[in-house]
């Protein structure tokens, strides 16, 4: 049963490629494709376009390796062409890089004629990929937000703002701190976490009433460290 998946559908005994097997690696390709477009569809934002270009690109990965496959000098040229597309293309989030790997992967192996072991492949992926969606093992804190501040470059205001940030978080972290667009007042961007009984409207209101004449940004998309 196990053997089943590698097997190849595309004869290795002939030159030749039958019709019918073609075309049935072909419409495997599409149905594979719309699966995958659907699961990255699954609570996420996107856009038609991202989920045309999404279910239509396994089925031309698998007619492109099966045009290439054997010649060294086409493969070599189709190489240069996805180093255009990479360096002409906007960078993707992680989601999205994911699901266009998937897709490539998918191409490659049904272009080399391994129909039941993509069949196979796609639906753990698919099944995986719906589980951790629905999973808290890979959920962020609700608690965590990120929080800039602006305000005086007055030491009795920092130390103000960080006593008050202590008795409403649970932990407090500074990520940058900036002071180059004006010499008077300083910005600081903090990473915290909220305490169970403190609200995103409290902890504002809160700093608000206890620090004059600063802004405040409050957001739940905490940004991403440039150091490990």
């Amino acid at each position: 049963m196990v053997d089943l998946l590698f097997n190849n559908t595309f004869s290795q005994t002939s030159t030749t490629v039958s019709s019918v097997s073609f075309i049935g690696i072909i419409l495997i390709s599409f149905i594979l494709g719309l699966a995958l477009a659907k699961c990255y569809a699954h609570q996420t934002f996107y856009t038609k376009e991202f989920l045309i270009t999404l279910s239509l690109l396994p089925s031309l990965i698998t007619l492109l390796i099966f045009l290439v496959n054997g010649n060294l000098g086409t493969g070599i040229a189709v190489a240069g062409t996805f180093s255009l597309v990479r360096f002409r293309s906007a960078a993707g989030g992680a989601r999205e890089l994911l699901a266009i790997f998937m897709a490539m992967v998918m191409g490659l192996a049904l272009g080399m004629g391994y129909a039941v072991l993509t069949i196979a492949f796609t639906l753990l992926f698919l099944l995986m990929w719906f589980s951790y969606d629905h999973s808290h093992y890979f959920s962020a804190s609700s608690a965590k937000r990120h929080l800039t501040v602006i305000l005086a470059n007055k030491s009795d205001q920092i130390e103000a703002l960080q006593k008050w940030l202590n008795d409403l978080c649970q932990t407090v972290d500074i990520i940058s701190i900036d002071n180059q667009k004006n010499p008077e007042t300083i910005q600081i961007n903090y990473e915290i976490t909220l305490n169970q009984e403190i609200s995103d409207l409290r902890l504002i209101q809160s700093l608000t009433h206890q620090i004059e004449n600063a802004n405040f940004k409050l957001s739940k998309k905490i940004k991403k460290r440039k150091t490990l």
